[in-house]
């Protein structure tokens, strides 16, 4: 069963987005809650506890980069680099311990 406290699930797929896996490795000790965007509209991704990886699977259009918006819980936020993503594409996130300090860094696989 989904947890209600986890928002709403990633919506706006539609025929020309295609699934974009993203492998969230959260280094912090704290919660951090992930977010991307598309046509101005902020999407959240989930949660990912800290110390723990995390894999998310969104449809995306893969005409448009992609990137990140990270809300530590408690905390500071950082946002990544954009990247261009292809079809079926594997994109990591690295989110370090001490977030505001050192970046949030995002590259594909």
């Amino acid at each position: 069963m989904r947890n209600p406290f986890d928002g709403p699930a990633v919506a706006g797929s539609n025929a020309t987005d295609n699934p974009i896996r993203i492998e969230v490795q959260n280094r912090n000790f704290n919660d951090v809650t992930v977010w991307t965007s598309r046509t101005g509209r902020r999407l959240r991704l989930g949660q990912v506890t800290g110390k723990t990886d995390k894999t998310f699977t969104v449809g995306w259009n893969v005409a448009l980069p992609i990137q990140f918006d990270i809300d530590v819980t408690g905390g500071r936020a950082c946002t990544t680099a954009s990247i261009p993503v292809d079809r079926n594409a594997v994109v990591w996130i690295a989110i370090p311990t001490a977030v505001g300090n050192q970046p949030c860094r995002v590259g594909r696989r």
